[in-house]
């Protein structure tokens, strides 16, 4: 670099040496204090409990004169930009979203987060009964620990839970309402998932179960065919980070099976597991028509329908419609603040870091992988970053799959299946729980392709989404981030619509049945056709998924 001649002149002059380092150090001061004024930073919000749809004041210092795309982000919600009724350097005035939890709020001004302030639902502290609200509901005396992070055990104790689970279930962060009959059910929460393994018994007076994935502080409620229990408050501590939902789209899709060419007489059927949507805190608002009736409308994410005495050279159809709003998901992780240890003795641990039909963990190229990518960092969330980075520095999209990893390792070129494969089997060799998530993506022109993304667990934080293959380019110039490479790691966007997480185990309805089970669509299912009786052969096909509409 070039120095002008008035600083050689300095320079020369030993004596001016300590001026020029006292002159820059002065300039740093000034810089670093301009920087930090310029921080949003939160003195107060009024109320500190509120309700939806009320207004909410902040006050503070360093907001702007102007929004200008700034925002305030509830528990990890954003409010739409009609909800902000003042904005000012000092003074913001917002509506409290509608499906706010109760967390941290924090306002965010371009790359700059100001501090965080707890801020609480009203409609989430419980009012105490002390006893149940008639003879057999569920009643919940105490909780064991008011308080813990995502994944920790908590045991509630009561009343007329039931001997065995069946369909009972516990909610976290829930609000109830009332249908036309006047019976309670859960309007909004977060239900303790089977797919987790976070109930870890079930008796008449005590249920232990894990803090569930997304949830946030609120009410608890046992729910059993017999009704819905009382309510305690808990609270969910030592986040590692935070999640926000942001830019909402709405989509109507629609998807279909035929089956035609059947060869068969009578005394036949045929089951077709056919998934739905899937129902999560990216995915709400689910509303489906489905032709004909399924015979089950829901068995672990799965509609099963029985196609009935089939006749040879008909044709079968059957088709399902949705509605849904599908939001983007970006997590903000500090690594520092992650626990160093999985609880061991989960199931949920166990089972995601296992080898199973389509990740193979346990290969011994696969381990190699992994260590060489990981080195000796002991962190899961660094580990996954490091995988992460690997896997788009040394392999290529295409839109041609291989039929194995160890295919995989020899072209070094994939479609999102042999990423996400790969991405969860080294992730599970580090000792980091994964799975795939299948699905499909939209493209801006409407059209979709079957797509597989994955995510990984956090202690204390949850389920992380990454998506390698897209933050590899493989959709190029259709991706609308800056940065997929970056973007893509932690974060997923509103293009796509998940179907699975992991594999969806389905057993045989009939031990004499005859099974099918499809590659490369857009459910990981250990069953999609079953067929019984008298069928010698049939052909179907499962149809791309289509977008009727979006908003």
């Amino acid at each position: 670099m070039a120095v002008s001649t008035p600083l050689k002149k300095l320079f020369k002059d030993q004596r001016s040496i300590p001026i020029v380092f006292l002159l820059l150090l002065v300039g740093l001061y000034v810089f670093s204090s301009q920087m930090i004024e310029r921080s949003p930073r939160i003195e107060s919000i009024t109320p500190e409990v509120g309700a939806p749809g009320k207004v909410l004041v902040i006050s503070g210092e360093h907001f702007g004169s102007e929004r200008n795309g700034s925002g305030v982000i509830f528990a990890g919600t954003r409010p739409n930009s009609t909800s902000y009724m003042e904005w000012t350097d000092s003074r913001i005035s917002v509506r409290i979203p509608e499906d706010v939890g109760s967390g941290k709020l924090y306002v965010r001004i371009g790359n700059k987060t100001s501090n965080s302030i707890l801020f609480t639902n009203s409609q989430h502290i419980p009012k105490q009964l002390s006893g149940p609200a008639a003879p057999g509901m569920p009643y919940i005396a105490s909780l064991d620990n008011a308080g813990g992070p995502i994944g920790s055990v908590v045991s509630i104790r009561g009343l007329n839970f039931g001997s065995e689970q069946g369909s009972g279930r516990v909610y976290f962060s829930s609000t109830i309402a009332e249908n036309d009959e006047g019976r309670e059910y859960i309007d909004r929460g977060i239900v303790c998932s089977l797919a987790d393994f976070d109930y870890e018994s079930w008796e008449d007076q005590t249920i232990r179960v894990r803090v569930p994935d997304n949830a946030i502080s609120g009410s608890i409620r046992v729910v059993t065919d017999r009704g819905v229990s009382n309510a305690l408050y808990f609270e969910v501590t030592d986040l590692a980070g935070d999640r926000i939902l942001r830019e909402k789209r709405g989509y109507q899709i629609t998807y279909t099976v035929e089956i035609e060419e059947v060869d068969a007489s009578p005394g036949n059927s045929l089951n077709l597991w056919i998934p739905n949507v899937m129902s999560s805190p990216t995915q709400g608002n689910l509303e489906a028509v489905r032709d004909p009736i399924p015979l089950w409308e829901d068995f672990n994410g799965v509609a099963r329908y029985r196609l009935q005495e089939l006749e040879p050279w008909r044709r079968y159809t059957v088709s399902v419609t949705y509605w849904l709003d599908r939001t983007a998901l970006e997590t903000r992780i500090v690594p520092s603040r992650i626990s160093m240890e999985y609880d061991r003795n989960w199931r949920m641990y166990r089972v995601y870091t296992s080898p199973d039909s389509y990740v193979p963990s346990g290969t011994q190229e696969v381990e190699t992988m992994a260590a060489r990518a990981t080195g000796r960092e002991g962190n899961p969330y660094l580990k996954a970053r490091s995988i992460f980075r690997v896997l788009i520095r040394d392999f290529a999209p295409s839109s041609k799959g291989n039929t194995s990893v160890s295919r995989l390792l020899e072209t070094r070129q994939g479609d999102s299946f042999d990423y996400a494969r790969l991405y969860t089997a080294m992730l599970r060799a580090s000792g980091v729980p994964a799975r795939i998530i299948s699905g499909c993506y939209i493209f801006a022109d409407s059209t979709t392709s079957v797509h597989y993304w994955v995510e990984f667990y956090v202690p204390g934080f949850g389920w992380v989404p990454s998506d390698p293959f897209v933050g590899d380019t493989g959709y190029g110039d259709d991706i609308e981030v800056e940065d997929p490479a970056d973007y893509y790691f932690g974060n997923v966007d509103n293009r796509r619509i998940a179907f699975s997480r992991g594999i969806i185990e389905l057993r045989p309805t009939d031990p004499t049945s005859r099974l099918n089970v499809k590659t490369r669509i857009y459910s990981l299912q250990t069953i999609h056709e079953e067929a019984v009786g008298n069928i010698s052969s049939y052909q179907s096909r499962w149809y791309p998924v289509r977008v009727i509409d979006r908003w």
